[in-house]
């Protein structure tokens, strides 16, 4: 037997649902590309012929971990809260895309910390002829936002008007943080059985969610984020990961890191580097008020809000 738990408050004798903001670290590595590794590594990249720096990263197969990449990819984006339109250009950001992608190394910046300094930057391929196992989840390419599984189970039950933080932990432990690539508002939960989807999104994730030996999905249900267009029906609040315009980073960039100490009192303590965590916040307006924080501490460290970005040809 399964319980559910549901969590709410009184006001005015009147029962109000709580919101909640959930917290999941997932691996936050990049998988490193190397040329003098190439042929002892040809399950994970190749280099095309006669270039040193270009190549085609593989799908990512278990039992390698999921990892995260550096990405350009064409996008939309706004460079405030309370924007009124969307702007289209070619974006940089840091996401999972576990599917095909073509990748080009990147200079190497020695003052910089790994994890700001990213090997290669990956352009996302669609390719029917290749697929590995590893699922590509939060997936943000396409119509909207869709999150399938990770750590789901683990999770205070996830209802719309709640935000989801996907980031990584980063440093030692004197200064260890959280690093924030996808932020989530829910708008609902939709049926993985009798629901359309395109075919790269069953491809890159739903198919590979499907256990070998019973022919069962293990998952369900997927959750959609709150695009910038639907905003209203969430208080204005939207999905978005942080990026920049392409074009101006030859070292790239790292992820904004969240240590506002009114953010991080609803998150784990940093120093675990895995894990996950829910906190109950309040009202939909008290969530959203958190969520304003969480973009304008982005928007600070000279990122855009990446609202949506085009699905993977």
């Amino acid at each position: 037997m399964f319980f559910v738990r549901i969590t709410f408050r009184f006001v005015n004798e009147k029962i109000v649902h709580m919101n909640f903001i959930h917290q999941i670290n997932h691996p936050g590595k990049e998988l490193e590309i190397n040329y003098k590794r190439r042929k002892q590594r040809v399950g994970d990249y190749i280099f095309y012929d006669n270039s040193y720096s270009r190549g085609l990263r593989r799908w990512n197969k278990s039992p390698n971990p999921h990892y995260r990449k550096f990405m350009v990819h064409p996008g939309r984006y706004v460079t405030k809260p309370d924007a009124k339109i969307e702007v289209e250009a070619l974006l940089n950001f840091w996401g999972e895309y576990e599917g095909t992608s073509e990748f080009e190394l990147m200079q190497e910046n020695e003052k910089e910390t790994y994890w700001n300094n990213p090997t290669a930057i990956h352009s996302p391929l669609f390719s029917e002829g290749e697929e590995g196992n590893q699922n590509t989840d939060p997936n943000i390419f396409g119509n909207r936002f869709y999150y399938a599984i990770c750590k789901k189970g683990e999770l205070n039950t996830i209802t719309p008007g709640d935000i989801v933080l996907f980031g990584s932990e980063f440093g030692s432990k004197s200064n260890v943080a959280f690093y924030l690539d996808t932020l989530m508002v829910i708008k609902d939960e939709i049926n993985v059985n009798g629901s359309e989807f395109d075919k790269e999104y069953k491809e890159l994730t739903l198919n590979r969610l499907i256990d070998s030996d019973t022919g069962n999905s293990l998952t369900d249900n997927v959750h959609t984020g709150v695009t910038f267009t639907d905003r209203k029906s969430a208080e204005g609040c939207f999905s978005f990961v942080p990026c920049r315009e392409a074009g101006s980073y030859p070292y790239g960039f790292g992820r904004p890191v969240i240590n506002n100490t009114t953010i991080t009192k609803y998150l784990r303590k940093p120093g675990a580097y895995t894990g996950y965590k829910s906190t109950p916040v309040g009202s939909k307006e008290e969530v959203c008020e958190l969520w304003h924080l969480i973009a304008n501490e982005v928007l600070k460290q000279g990122f855009y809000l990446g609202t949506g970005f085009e699905g993977v040809k």
